[in-house]
């Protein structure tokens, strides 16, 4: 059976793992295209014609032809469409999109930049990887805080559809 979705991008991209992540918790089976970002493959015109940004993840439905980018984006796309990790109500859904903005804010952010540091794919000088890994360790008391004693970030039961929200 052919698959409904396919995913955009590379094997080191956090925002990449997440929507494949998603989409592997509800379920929902997808081919994977790796961009060889490293040759510039995301700045040719074939992917910046289907991803303006030429950024990973790109996110096709082909069920529909949708072009989806931006990982919190397509996230909220997949809610919606597969009905699965939404919220169950209006507070749950809301709860779930800070969530996903403050991850991409104050998580992924300096954590994302400090490992690109790290690994030598981006220059900086010692006090930027100081600061972006007190950034990293900041956010990441944060969500530890938040998830003390509960299974999920937002609601309160299993990923069924429409029962609960972001998991991970």
């Amino acid at each position: 059976m052919p698959t409904r979705f396919e995913l955009h991008g590379i094997t080191f991209s956090g925002p990449t793992y997440k929507v494949g992540l998603m989409l592997s918790l509800a379920g929902e089976a997808f081919d994977y295209v790796h961009l060889d970002m490293m040759a510039g493959a995301h700045k040719q015109p074939a992917h910046m014609a289907r991803q303006r940004y030429g950024q990973v993840p790109l996110l096709i439905d082909k069920s529909n032809g949708r072009h989806l980018c931006q990982s919190a984006a397509i996230l909220e796309y997949l809610s919606d469409t597969l009905g699965k990790f939404g919220g169950s109500t209006l507070d749950e859904r809301l709860q779930a999109r800070e969530w996903l903005y403050w991850d991409f804010d104050r998580l992924a952010a300096p954590i994302y930049r400090a490992r690109t540091i790290k690994l030598g794919i981006r220059q900086a000088p010692p006090e930027v990887l100081e600061d972006c890994t007190k950034g990293g360790q900041a956010a990441l008391k944060v969500l530890d805080a938040h998830l003390a004693g509960r299974d999920w970030l937002v609601g309160e039961g299993s990923p069924s559809p429409i029962s609960t929200s972001m998991a991970s």
